[in-house]
Formats: C-alpha cells, structure tokens, sequence
C-alpha cells in the first residue's frame, strides 16, 4: 500500500512539474539587465518601463511605454495604426512568444513637446486550437494580466510616420516573475 501511495504522489509531483513554470534554478539563470531603457531618434524619444525588476506570482506587473516629442515646434500630427506603442514580449525559460497585434486604421496622434504620450502594457499573444493545452492556458493567463513565474523580456517599440518619414524605434526591458517569497 506505501508503494501506491508513493508512486501516486510521485505522479502528482509529475504532473505539477509538467506544467512548464521553469524551476527556481532555471529562473535564477537569468537576469534582468534593464527594468528601463530610453531610445532618441531625432526629435523623438521612445521610453519602456518595468516598475520592478521581479514581481511575485499573482500580483500586478506594470510595463509602460512613452512617446515623446523634443522638437522645436509646439505640436506635431504623427500617423500610426491603432496604437504607435507595441509590446510583443517573451518568457524565456519557456521559449515562449507573445505577439502583440492590433488593427491597422490610419489613425493620427498630436504630441505636445515635452509631454510624452503613454500605455499601459496590459498582456498579450495569441494562439491557435492546434498550439498545446499547456500553451493556450499559458497565453490565457498573460491576456488576463496575470504572469506565471518565469523571465520575461519586452521587446516594445514605437511605430509611427511624421513628416513622410517613418520611425520605428525599439528597445527592450525584462522582469522576473517568481514565487511568494523566494527572492
């Protein structure tokens, strides 16, 4: 009867290991480099923010992303898609991506020097029915704004036209996501 009752927990411990959350040695492999980053690109600057460097599982992580014009005018009309601000990201120890996709109208923006326009990261990704479970479920978690353990990287840009001239300007940021307690 012991023997069955060590194999079944044996299988528990098993089936809660498969859920791909990396181990705490796995997540200690990784470190997070740059919890903010601010790129220039002419007249422009471009901000990507984490608040926090590791973030417990089950609480709020927050990501924001700037735009900012540094020119010599009063007011500039940049074009953009849904949003000039994008936040594909990834989890590392996992491999997995999660793009960040919006509709493409031609929408137009005014920037007042000196005060940046922002958003707020919010999850993203996207999947397929044929994706694993373990994914799907994954991918779930993060569009409902809650990250499981893990490293991740986001990989933001701005994405805009003004003048005839198209910018895109990148950078990136990482976090940790890790267990009540551990760091």
């Amino acid at each position: 009867m012991k023997k069955v009752w060590l194999l079944v927990l044996l299988g528990l411990l098993v089936a809660c290991k498969s859920t791909g959350a990396p181990s705490d040695k796995e997540l200690n492999k990784h470190e997070v480099t740059d919890t903010s980053s601010e790129v220039r690109d002419g007249d422009f600057i471009y901000r990507l923010v984490t608040e926090q460097a590791e973030y417990e599982d089950g609480k709020d992580v927050k990501v924001y992303a700037e735009l900012e014009y540094d020119g010599d005018q009063e007011f500039v009309e940049i074009v953009h898609g849904a949003t000039p601000l994008y936040f594909p990201a990834k989890e590392v120890t996992r491999g997995y991506e999660m793009g960040y996709a919006t509709n493409d109208p031609q929408l137009s923006t005014t920037l007042k020097r000196g005060e940046p326009i922002r958003k707020e990261y919010t999850g993203s990704g996207g999947f397929s029915m044929s994706d694993p479970e373990e994914y799907i479920n994954f991918i779930h978690q993060v569009t409902d704004g809650d990250f499981p353990k893990g490293f991740y990287k986001i990989q933001g840009y701005a994405d805009f036209s003004y003048n005839g001239v198209e910018y895109k300007i990148e950078t990136e940021v990482q976090f940790k996501v890790t267990d009540e307690g551990l760091f």
